[in-house]
């Protein structure tokens, strides 16, 4: 009679179920956590995109010689991209250099940076000074219609309020954001 030496390698059942219950608490603790993070990342991004934009309005401003505005666009991303002064910046949003120093958008002006949309869930509350705009005047200054030095703060909040930044600009053109 012969005997079999071999060797039957594997998991038992008891091995098997406790390891899938291991996995399902670290998962279980991980993925709200997860979630945060995320949640915090699309504001970090939206915060980011909308300081880069101020910059940006800023920027061309001095180096051109002439305003130029940041101001909400409900069809930011099509070629012919126009103010929508009243509407949210959620809808988007678009730098535009003032070539007449008229203070406002003009057709023909060009169109510097733009902005999508963003998604469900982000809120803007601008000051009433920044509702229609931010300009910025050729020294870099911020100032309302009336060439007035103005300053002002807008509020992005994400998820209920449960995420937030203010973005500040200050008279000065100095642009700063924190949270609230």
């Amino acid at each position: 009679m012969r005997t079999s030496n071999l060797h039957q390698s594997g998991f038992t059942l008891i091995e098997l179920v406790i390891t899938m219950t291991i996995a399902a608490l670290v998962i279980g603790i991980g993925m709200p956590s997860f979630g945060r993070f995320m949640e915090g990342a699309k504001i970090s991004t939206t915060t980011n995109d909308y300081v880069y934009s101020l910059h940006k309005a800023r920027s061309e401003a001095v180096k051109r010689a002439t305003g130029a505005g940041l101001c909400p666009s409900v069809n930011s991303m099509v070629s012919a991209a126009v103010c929508a002064p009243g509407s949210s910046y959620t809808a988007g949003w678009i730098v535009y250099a003032d070539e007449n120093n008229n203070r406002q958008q003009d057709a023909g002006e060009e169109i510097l940076h733009r902005m999508e949309a963003r998604t469900n869930g982000f809120t803007f509350a601008p000051d009433p000074v920044f509702v229609d705009q931010i300009y910025f005047d050729d020294s870099g200054n911020s100032v309302n219609v009336a060439d007035i030095p103005i300053s002002g703060t807008v509020n992005i909040t994400y998820a209920n309020g449960a995420y937030g930044r203010d973005i500040i600009v200050s008279a000065n053109g100095r642009v700063t954001s924190e949270e609230p």
